[in-house]
């Protein structure tokens, strides 16, 4: 499995897994089939209140398709739903969380990455690329990471008995 090292502040590196071309995939079909079943839903609701406004049918179903893996990225802390069910994860690759600006990047690329050929330029530079990264993640400097579970670390874990046959040398210490 591939890793990302970063180096922290404090000088200690951490290795996060890279994630899979194909937990990228199944996360972008999730967000796709919910982007699908809400223009169906819209659409239905538009036809049968009879509104016949073009830009009433762009703004309400025009707008969110565009824009909600932006959204879903910035309002979930880099998971779209598709993501977050799968437990994958953008973040930067120093570590820390991207910013609205990393994922505004990631959103425009995107168009290129998905909108030209159906996500195989996307595919093939992922699978070029040695840190799981397309093309929007090179841009950005961001990568999607695999999420792993965190042991719980317990005080018995951390902190260490001082031993009880310490004789003082110096009493008035």
């Amino acid at each position: 499995m591939q890793t990302i090292q970063v180096r922290t502040t404090q000088n200690v590196f951490i290795h996060y897994p890279v994630a899979s071309v194909g937990d990228r995939i199944l996360a972008h079909l999730l967000d796709q089939l919910i982007k699908f079943i809400y223009v169906l839903a819209a659409g239905i609701l538009l036809y049968n209140a009879d509104i016949e406004n073009e830009w009433v049918w762009i703004l309400i179903i025009g707008v969110p398709w565009l824009l909600s893996t932006l959204l879903f990225e910035i309002l979930m802390n880099g998971q779209t739903p598709g993501k977050r069910v799968l437990n994958i994860k953008v973040i930067r690759m120093n570590g820390t969380p991207a910013s609205i600006g990393d994922y505004i990047l990631r959103w425009i690329f995107s168009l290129i990455d998905f909108g030209i050929l159906s996500g195989a330029i996307a595919v093939i530079i992922i699978a070029a690329g040695g840190k799981g990264q397309r093309l929007g993640d090179l841009v950005a400097g961001t990568a999607v990471v695999k999420l792993t579970e965190q042991k719980e670390i317990t005080a018995d874990e951390i902190l260490v008995p001082a031993e009880h046959a310490n004789v003082p040398t110096f009493n008035q210490a």
